[in-house]
């Protein structure tokens, strides 16, 4: 990140791809460990600490996508106790969103989330809702063709209530979830 910032110039939104992870989970749910797990969050974290310290005011962080739904029953347990575990950690007095006022949106189709993971990503939107120095978006039962589908719906919706005729791009884009960061400048 710091050689990327000194060779294209300062950006303002960094989004981050996590993939080719899969074989590495599915041994992981088989026996029960989670070493590489720990590995990738500890490198999340390393992540957010240099986009503060490069100035990178949003970071978005794409983790589970919709499609994930489709894995074993026993893959996406232990997926959600992961995420459960790692979500609950955010909320220490200790962690680096409070050190560094980080401002932590979930954005996704939350409803298809386990009730105990949703809970523990809503409570660390509060939590966190003060902050404002970074803002880090993390995609969790997402992805962008439900994203569009979610906005044109509420555009729908938003139309029938105040008698608008059409419908412009501008109303689907205020009803994006992503609406909250500007877009990203890079793609790693």
């Amino acid at each position: 990140m710091f050689v990327l910032g000194h060779i294209y110039g300062s950006f303002a939104h960094s989004s981050r791809l996590y993939h080719g992870w899969k074989q590495e989970v599915r041994k992981e749910a088989r026996s029960g460990r989670r070493v590489w797990s720990q590995t990738g969050f500890s490198a999340l974290m390393s992540m957010l600490q240099y986009c503060y310290e490069l100035g990178i005011k949003y970071v978005t962080v794409y983790a589970f996508s919709i499609d994930n739904f489709r894995r074993k029953p026993e893959e996406v347990q232990s997926l959600m106790d992961l995420m459960l575990e790692k979500i609950k950690s955010l909320l220490d007095k200790e962690s680096i969103v409070h050190e560094y006022g980080i401002h932590v949106y979930f954005i996704g189709n939350l409803v298809l989330l386990s009730d105990q993971v949703r809970a523990a990503a809503e409570e660390v939107m509060d939590a966190t809702a003060e902050n404002s120095r970074v803002v880090l978006l993390v995609c969790v039962a997402y992805n962008s063709t439900d994203e569009i589908v979610q906005a044109v719906k509420k555009s729908c919706v938003t139309k029938l209530d105040r008698d608008m005729e059409t419908i412009q791009l501008v109303d689907i884009e205020e009803n994006m979830q992503m609406s909250v960061a500007p877009d990203p400048d890079i793609l790693i």
